[in-house]
């Protein structure tokens, strides 16, 4: 059963240059209870796929067609005023890269957690709203909540502010949670404990979770499937092992040989060439048709369509079906 489901949908921004086309996404799931992850470089849309769920586009940015439909519930459609009562913030809820910028560093972790759980549950006296507070704290496995409580958001590790973050989150018995980036400010060992953490919330609170991230191979360990996010579209999707093991698009390929491995240590990574399209003039054909090492004439002239590899495994290609 799928908690959300994105069908055709389409997001553009107003610019004194004209209209942007930003985000064009076909088919996008998310089941109950699971990690999704959505992968890709910098500018891919990731951060804007985030923020429509949420809700929270900037006042130039709209979606101009399609749907986002949470447990039914069209959220395109949706009165901003109802969203934000009912839905966003409460059922579904969102975790940012900065932890620092996220958290007001005039306020001690028992004030920012507190309050919020006051917000959420405005029937808590006092001594229970103390109470949840600590609980949340031991749900995010934090040490010594009760000092934790009483400290400022600088005198935190960036893991821990994380964790106060996604504690925060959570306060309001969310079921859909919105990684931003979460992990990408933190050091190696922080992030295996950030993702440990993930899987331990899905498994206890049945919490679904969509995981944004620019690392594809970060993403493979804590999610059971994987979108790929290029220039806006979902160019390729399934299974996390499939997806890195037998991938079928020609960015995914590129953009998993461009990482780091021992066996190339010393050598120069791999880039891509040339540059994504500009989203005010968007190519005709395949977004990817002027980076692409196989392109064909057909990919310059009509737009691939989303072939099924296998069950599950998708890809927006026109020769995605087989390997080349």
């Amino acid at each position: 059963m799928n908690i959300l489901e994105i069908r055709n949908l389409s997001v553009k921004a107003r610019t004194i240059l004209g209209t942007a086309s930003l985000l064009s996404i076909q088919v996008l799931d998310l089941g109950a209870g699971e990690i999704l992850g959505i992968v890709g470089e910098s500018g891919s849309g990731k951060s804007i796929l985030a923020l429509t769920i949420m809700g929270l586009l900037p006042t130039n940015v709209r979606a101009t067609s399609g749907s986002v439909t949470y447990r039914g519930q069209d959220l395109l459609r949706s009165s901003a005023r109802g969203l934000s009562a009912r839905i966003r913030g409460k059922e579904i809820t969102m975790i940012f890269q900065d932890p620092m910028a996220a958290l007001n560093p005039v306020f001690t972790v028992r004030q920012l957690l507190e309050e919020v759980i006051k917000e959420h549950h405005p029937d808590y006296d006092s001594k229970r709203v103390r109470g949840a507070a600590l609980e949340m704290l031991q749900l995010v496995k934090l040490g010594d909540p009760e000092v934790t409580l009483q400290k400022y958001p600088h005198e935190l590790s960036g893991g821990m502010r994380q964790r106060v973050l996604i504690a925060m989150a959570l306060s309001s018995g969310a079921k859909l949670l919105v990684s931003d980036e979460a992990t990408r400010a933190l050091d190696v060992t922080i992030q295996a404990g950030i993702l440990k953490l993930l899987e331990d919330l899905r498994n206890k609170l049945d919490l679904s979770t969509v995981f944004i991230s620019s690392n594809i191979a970060l993403a493979a360990t804590v999610c059971e499937r994987i979108g790929v996010l290029y220039a806006g579209e979902l160019i390729e999707s399934g299974p996390a092992r499939e997806v890195i093991a037998d991938s079928r698009h020609p960015y995914t390929r590129s953009f998993l040989a461009s990482l780091p491995v021992p066996e190339r240590k010393g050598q120069p990574l791999p880039i891509i060439a040339g540059r994504s399209p500009d989203p005010l003039n968007r190519p005709r054909g395949c977004s990817f048709a002027g980076r692409c090492p196989i392109v064909e004439d057909r990919c310059r002239a009509e737009k691939p369509p989303m072939l099924q590899v296998s069950d599950g495994h998708d890809v927006l290609c026109h020769k995605g079906g087989t390997h080349q």
